[in-house]
This record gives C-alpha cells, structure tokens and sequence, in this order.
C-alpha cells in the first residue's frame, strides 16, 4: 500500500534537492502549485502520468519515490538453490521445497496468477497494467514482462503482493525469485516472491 505522507515527504525532499519551488515543479509538470502542496502533505496522489514524470523531473526511479526498501524488494531471501532461508540470530536454516520452478510452465502458471488478478482490481487497472504482460521462467526466475520501463516498476511496486500470495496459493512454492523488464529496454530489476 501506498503510504501518501511519506510519499509526499520524498517528493519534498527531492524537489528541495533540486531547488526548485512548488511552483517551478508544477509548472514542467502542467498541474497547480496546489497539488504539488497537496502531494506533499499526503492528502493527494499524482496520476500515473504525472507520476511518470515527475520521477523523471526528480531524477529517481519509481520504486525508490515509492519509497521501497530493500527488504521489500526481496533481496536475499533465497538461497542460491531457490529454497527459502530462515535466518536467526544464532543460525541459518534452508527449508527444501517441493518441487523447483523449472518443473512448472511458465505460460500456464502467469496464466493462473493474471486470472486471479483480473478477479481482484478494476478492469481498467487490469487492461492498463497486466493484462498485456508474460512471463517466463530463466535461470531459476520468474521473469514478468511489462511493455515500458514505468510499466515495469509499477507491476513491481503495485501489484509485487498480490503476486507473491498468489504465486504460493498456485505453486506452494514459499520463495519464486521474481525478475521484471521492460520489454522496451531488457532492462531488469529483481524481487523474490518471499518477501512482504
């Protein structure tokens, strides 16, 4: 979920790093000084749009004005094997899995995983955002393509969850390494379905 006060907080603090008023940023975005304001107090959210380019504007990438940590995006939650690790203080423990995600069809499994997220959003968001992607498995991955680098970072940064829950109801697969691209670049950013 979208936390709108801290979003508007990154927004401030990356506006003020590049000197620039509300109003200066308003303006190259085509909105009010007063959504700016909005934006930064967390009362309002950008549209996707605006959302594109205000990150450009801002010079950071979506997930990070998203404010995304790397703990939620995954990192290091398998092993090298693709089994779930459960660290402790005082010791480490890999839990084998069933069976490994080359044993699975790709098509079949996004096909399962779409069709539940067709169930749970809006048609709008489903036929901007999902229903034009796939996925394939490669070198151990989950590998989701979107048809822009901003459709990539938002499947990442909007709908990572509802995938991640799904992709264990499907497979009973505690830990599926998700890559997603751009199919416009190649261009790639990792999460594991582990993490939350």
């Amino acid at each position: 979920m979208i936390d709108g006060r801290q979003l508007g907080g990154k927004i401030a603090e990356l506006r003020r790093s590049k000197g620039m008023t509300q109003t200066e940023l308003a303006a190259q975005l085509n909105v009010t000084h007063q959504a700016v304001s909005k934006w930064e107090r967390g009362e309002s959210l950008p549209d996707l749009p605006t959302f594109a380019r205000l990150s450009v504007l801002l010079g950071v990438r979506t997930d990070e004005l998203l404010g995304l940590e790397a703990s939620e995006k995954g990192e290091h939650q398998c092993d090298a094997a693709g089994k779930e690790k459960v660290e402790s203080a005082e010791s480490e423990t890999v839990i084998p899995l069933p069976v490994t995600l080359e044993d699975l069809d790709a098509e079949e499994l996004w096909r399962e995983v779409t069709a539940h997220a067709r169930k749970t959003i809006s048609l709008p968001s489903f036929n901007t955002w999902i229903k034009n992607t796939e996925a394939v498995i490669e070198n151990g991955a989950l590998v989701v393509f979107g048809a822009s680098p901003f459709q990539r970072d938002w499947l990442r940064a909007r709908y990572h969850k509802m995938f991640v829950q799904q992709l264990k109801l499907v497979t009973g697969l505690d830990c599926i390494p998700i890559e997603y691209r751009s199919r416009q670049t190649g261009a790639s950013a990792g999460w594991q379905a582990g993490s939350e």
